[in-house]
Protein backbone atom coordinates (compact mmCIF):
# COMPACT_ATOMS: atom_id res chain seq x y z
CA UNK A 1 0.00 0.00 0.00
CA UNK A 2 1.11 3.53 -0.77
CA UNK A 3 -0.10 6.91 0.38
CA UNK A 4 0.60 10.14 -1.50
CA UNK A 5 0.97 13.41 0.40
CA UNK A 6 0.56 16.56 -1.68
CA UNK A 7 2.13 19.75 -0.26
CA UNK A 8 1.61 23.07 -2.02
CA UNK A 9 4.70 25.23 -1.49
CA UNK A 10 4.28 27.24 -4.71
CA UNK A 11 3.04 30.46 -3.10
CA UNK A 12 -0.13 30.22 -5.24
CA UNK A 13 -3.33 28.22 -5.07
CA UNK A 14 -3.07 25.11 -7.24
CA UNK A 15 -5.95 23.54 -9.15
CA UNK A 16 -6.01 19.75 -9.17
CA UNK A 17 -8.01 17.75 -11.66
CA UNK A 18 -10.00 14.82 -10.32
CA UNK A 19 -9.40 11.19 -11.26
CA UNK A 20 -8.55 9.71 -13.68
CA UNK A 21 -6.58 12.78 -14.81
CA UNK A 22 -5.29 13.75 -11.34
CA UNK A 23 -2.24 11.53 -11.34
CA UNK A 24 -0.54 8.60 -12.95
CA UNK A 25 2.10 6.18 -11.75
CA UNK A 26 5.18 5.11 -13.65
CA UNK A 27 6.41 1.63 -12.76
CA UNK A 28 9.65 0.51 -14.41
CA UNK A 29 9.23 2.94 -17.32
CA UNK A 30 5.52 2.22 -18.04
CA UNK A 31 2.86 4.80 -17.13
CA UNK A 32 -0.41 3.64 -15.52
CA UNK A 33 -3.70 5.33 -14.64
CA UNK A 34 -6.28 4.08 -12.17
CA UNK A 35 -9.26 2.47 -13.85
CA UNK A 36 -11.60 3.14 -10.91
CA UNK A 37 -11.31 6.94 -11.02
CA UNK A 38 -14.51 8.16 -12.63
CA UNK A 39 -14.85 11.55 -10.93
CA UNK A 40 -14.93 14.69 -13.05
CA UNK A 41 -14.17 18.32 -12.27
CA UNK A 42 -11.39 19.87 -10.26
CA UNK A 43 -10.60 21.35 -6.85
CA UNK A 44 -8.17 23.85 -5.39
CA UNK A 45 -5.29 23.35 -2.93
CA UNK A 46 -4.36 26.68 -1.30
CA UNK A 47 -0.71 27.65 -0.89
CA UNK A 48 0.83 26.27 2.30
CA UNK A 49 -1.70 23.44 2.60
CA UNK A 50 -1.20 19.68 2.31
CA UNK A 51 -3.53 16.75 1.74
CA UNK A 52 -3.02 12.98 1.99
CA UNK A 53 -4.52 10.52 -0.46
CA UNK A 54 -6.36 7.36 0.38
CA UNK A 55 -4.18 4.29 0.39
CA UNK A 56 -3.13 3.22 -3.08
CA UNK A 57 -2.62 -0.41 -4.01
CA UNK A 58 -0.35 -1.40 -6.88
CA UNK A 59 -2.79 -3.87 -8.37
CA UNK A 60 -4.82 -4.63 -11.50
CA UNK A 61 -6.94 -1.48 -11.15
CA UNK A 62 -3.99 0.41 -12.64
CA UNK A 63 -4.05 0.13 -16.44
CA UNK A 64 -1.15 0.98 -18.72
CA UNK A 65 -1.63 4.19 -20.68
CA UNK A 66 -2.24 3.44 -24.34
CA UNK A 67 -3.04 -0.27 -24.25
CA UNK A 68 -4.98 -0.78 -20.97
CA UNK A 69 -2.93 -3.75 -19.73
CA UNK A 70 -3.43 -4.31 -15.99
CA UNK A 71 -0.44 -3.65 -13.74
CA UNK A 72 1.10 -6.83 -12.38
CA UNK A 73 3.65 -6.36 -9.63
CA UNK A 74 6.21 -9.15 -9.77
CA UNK A 75 9.00 -10.12 -7.35
CA UNK A 76 12.21 -8.14 -7.83
CA UNK A 77 13.46 -4.55 -7.80
CA UNK A 78 11.21 -1.80 -9.15
CA UNK A 79 11.31 1.96 -9.73
CA UNK A 80 8.19 4.07 -9.14
CA UNK A 81 7.35 7.73 -9.92
CA UNK A 82 4.11 9.69 -9.76
CA UNK A 83 2.88 12.43 -12.09
CA UNK A 84 0.39 14.99 -10.79
CA UNK A 85 -1.79 17.14 -13.02
CA UNK A 86 -1.78 20.50 -11.18
CA UNK A 87 -2.10 24.04 -12.48
CA UNK A 88 -1.03 27.09 -10.46
CA UNK A 89 -3.14 30.25 -10.56
CA UNK A 90 -2.70 32.28 -13.74
CA UNK A 91 -0.85 29.45 -15.50
CA UNK A 92 -2.25 27.37 -18.33
CA UNK A 93 -0.90 23.89 -17.61
CA UNK A 94 1.22 22.11 -15.11
CA UNK A 95 2.55 18.64 -14.56
CA UNK A 96 4.55 17.73 -11.49
CA UNK A 97 6.64 14.55 -11.58
CA UNK A 98 8.06 13.05 -8.39
CA UNK A 99 11.58 11.81 -7.92
CA UNK A 100 11.84 8.07 -8.51
CA UNK A 101 11.81 5.69 -5.57
CA UNK A 102 13.16 2.17 -5.68
CA UNK A 103 11.74 -0.78 -3.80
CA UNK A 104 11.90 -4.54 -3.85
CA UNK A 105 9.09 -7.08 -3.84
CA UNK A 106 10.06 -10.33 -2.17
CA UNK A 107 8.38 -13.54 -3.35
CA UNK A 108 6.44 -15.52 -0.75
CA UNK A 109 5.81 -19.23 -0.96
Amino acid sequence: MLRAILCNTSGKAVTLKRMPDLFRLELDGQWYQCSTGKEQGQWSLPSGMAIASDQLSLDGRWLSVGDDVALKLTPGRHTLRAKLNATAESERTGLVVSKPIQFEVIATD
